[in-house]
């Protein structure tokens, strides 16, 4: 290797040890300046990384309500169809309810006397709409009808078929006892259903008098109740009218006991 080029090179390498040091000021300046260049593409990292993920955030809300909102209007359509069929169902099952109540109005008001065994065929009546119309709420119902049926038919196999409600007030009590057993009721089932008789009775010879005094008749059950009311103790025989004070003394009596 010629002299001269290691002369050059020792120069070189020489006048890099030479070199004066930067100062402890320098040094920090550049090394702050080192950071500040480092935190702010950290800085512009975390930027970056809070927008994107602010976007996708964004996306995902965006994608959500979306979703949301077609599954409200899915929900909304879904609805609506249901309630209008179930709509319809119950206004048809309402216009039925009152055709078949007003029948039986019309049918009650034109009989001139009123018999168990007229009793009997309303009953029957009921019961063929509940079988026709059979649900779990109305099983119930229609095991008490035809408990009903068969207390009727004991009282009609020992009274005859031309027994009316009066006759069943005058019972005796040997008489009560033979159509419990009959019908395989209490004698207490028995007078619940002599009640409901009753009861039914006084509405026929309601809506009797009504139609024989040209009046219209009542179109639902709460009219009903009304013309009860006001024509009940004018329509109801002797027997009827001291049943009637019985219970109310009966009444009266458990009040005073529960004061």
């Amino acid at each position: 290797m010629a002299f001269a080029t290691i002369v050059t090179r020792r120069i070189v390498a020489s006048s890099v040890l030479l070199r004066p040091l930067p100062s402890i000021a320098s040094q920090s300046c550049l090394l702050n300046n080192d950071r500040r260049r480092s935190t702010g593409i950290q800085a512009d990292r975390r930027n970056n990384d809070a927008n994107s993920m602010l976007m996708r955030q964004h996306r995902h809300i965006h994608s959500s309500n979306s979703m949301n909102g077609k599954i409200r209007q899915f929900s909304s359509s879904t609805e609506s169809e249901s309630t209008g069929i179930r709509g319809w169902m119950e206004r048809r099952k309402e216009r039925k309810e009152q055709e078949q109540y007003e029948a039986q109005m019309e049918r009650l008001s034109n009989m001139e006397e009123f018999k168990l065994t007229d009793f009997k065929r309303e009953l029957d009546r009921s019961l063929k709409g509940l079988t026709a119309n059979i649900s779990f709420l109305q099983t119930k119902e229609m095991k008490a009808a035809k408990d009903v049926a068969t207390c009727v038919e004991s009282m009609t196999s020992i009274l005859g078929d031309d027994a009316v409600a009066d006759d069943l007030l005058g019972i005796t009590r040997l008489q009560r006892l033979q159509i419990a057993d009959k019908a395989d009721r209490t004698v207490e089932e028995i007078g619940f259903v002599i009640s409901q008789i009753q009861n039914m009775d006084i509405m026929q010879k309601t809506l009797r008098r009504r139609k024989l005094e040209g009046k219209p008749l009542p179109e639902n059950a709460q009219k009903m109740q009304e013309a009860i009311k006001k024509d009940a103790m004018t329509v109801m025989t002797d027997s009827q009218r001291d049943m009637v004070r019985k219970k109310q003394q009966g009444m009266a009596k458990r009040m005073q006991r529960r004061k």
